[in-house]
């Protein structure tokens, strides 16, 4: 995987007020991301102060603000006390969300939850065991303990994360993995393991026929002028749903195999390249 630092924490951070609330080192491996909100509307610096409050008793590695500041309480070598659960929370970075109003369905702001994605993704970036179920890096939420993106519902009798947030973990992942495979040239959804089968075809897609004896058909052999070859539909689909601010995706799905124009390729990268520029808020 590209750059990455064990156990170093977060360059978003802003603020930080370290929380005594906390054990000290961890005895299992980093693997998950644990979601939480705040129940509230306030500053990062309240949330970071209720956390040294000694009544407490709780604590987060970190908080995000709905002005989309970054705070922390918790370096990542150690465990925070957030999710009521020992086994969650030694192995998770547990983020705390601040919302942008009080009850119903506990939203939090855009600006909160674009940074919240960006997080995630500098997490995922620096802690390789958080993967997807194939092992690749990122995020995947089955709704139980067992996913490596959990929330504190889980494991206590509470309504954390909120409607809001919980309805988008699918999101959450889905925005995480598309940047990482970005960041780390390792498309979501296509097998890398050597000497991994292609994945499946989908029902109804013609097939060419095999004769006994001759050649198999090559990993690109003609499925039909709309249909990507079994080796690369993972990233056909992948370009497909990845999309510029303006709603344009990389590519129009049209034609997979054809030959493409010296212009109409630099356009597609930079389509790709405007992706970078706003989820990452960079300029190249």
């Amino acid at each position: 995987m590209v750059g990455v630092r064990m156990m170093s924490n977060s360059s978003l951070v802003t603020v930080s007020t370290l929380s005594q609330h906390r054990s000290v080192g961890r005895n299992k491996q980093i693997t998950k991301i644990t979601i939480h909100h705040a129940a509230g509307v306030l500053s990062v610096e309240s949330m970071l102060g209720w956390f040294v409050n000694p009544d407490a008793r709780a604590s987060s590695q970190y908080t995000v603000g709905g002005d989309g500041r970054v705070g922390m309480s918790v370096e990542e070598k150690d465990r925070a006390w957030t999710s009521s659960s020992s086994a969650n929370d030694n192995a998770a970075i547990t983020i705390e969300v601040i919302n942008s109003a009080v009850g119903g369905e506990w939203p939090v702001s855009e600006r909160a939850f674009e940074t919240l994605i960006s997080l995630c993704v500098d997490i995922c970036m620096r802690n390789p065991g958080i993967t997807q179920r194939d092992g690749k890096p990122g995020l995947y939420f089955d709704g139980t303990p067992g996913g490596s993106l959990t929330h504190h519902q889980m494991f206590a009798a509470t309504g954390c994360p909120g409607p809001f947030l919980l309805s988008r973990f699918p999101r959450i992942c889905d925005e995480v993995n598309a940047r990482l495979a970005l960041l780390t040239g390792v498309s979501p959804g296509v097998p890398e393991v050597p000497g991994a089968a292609p994945p499946p075809i989908a029902p109804g897609t013609s097939v060419p026929e095999v004769v006994p004896g001759s050649p198999a058909p090559s990993p690109g052999a003609d499925l039909g002028k709309d249909t990507p070859s079994v080796w690369h539909s993972g990233d056909w689909e992948w370009a497909m749903a990845l999309r510029t601010p303006d709603g344009v995706a990389v590519t129009d799905g049209t034609d997979p195999r054809g030959l493409i124009t010296r212009e109409q390729s630099v356009s597609m990268l930079r389509r790709v390249v405007s992706i970078l520029e706003d989820r990452l808020e960079i300029r190249l």
